[in-house]
């Protein structure tokens, strides 16, 4: 099992994560792929984020142990103390499993810990950092 790290934490997941550098020393998490799905599977729902158009982006429910957060029709995942399974629908890419993972759950999780997130991007400009922070499709991206 690979080791990777991630915002001072290091990870082991059972597959490739590329975008993020390799890393030795004591897991904070194992992070392992389950079966792929066919649909979603129904839970008794705790907790929606909703999309700028009300649609729902992820959902939360409880779980024996921890939590189950769901991203409709793109993947499940299991998360409990010290590990966390990936389930995702059958045809979503890896990448968007991955972006899923990076962008949204890890730092939700970190978030839930007490951990400052901010949801920003940053340039380099002759070794001096430019962030920039606002709300998911502000532009973010695209001005960095």
């Amino acid at each position: 099992m690979s080791r990777h790290r991630y915002a001072g934490l290091i990870l082991a997941p059972d597959f490739a994560i590329p975008e993020l550098p390799r890393a030795a020393g004591r897991p904070f998490t194992t992070i392992s792929m389950g079966p792929r799905r066919r649909t979603d599977r129904p839970r008794a729902w705790q907790h929606y984020w909703r999309q700028q158009g009300g649609a729902e982006w992820m959902r939360i429910a409880r779980q024996p142990g921890g939590h189950v957060v769901q991203f409709p029709a793109l993947a499940e995942f299991s998360v409990t103390r010290g590990a966390i399974v990936c389930s995702p629908r059958v045809g979503v890419p890896m990448r968007t499993v991955r972006h899923l993972l990076l962008d949204q759950l890890l730092p939700a999780i970190l978030a839930s810990r007490g951990r400052l997130v901010l949801h920003a991007g940053a340039v380099d400009v002759d070794g001096r950092a430019i962030g920039f922070i606002g709300p998911a499709g502000a532009g973010k991206s695209t001005i960095a």
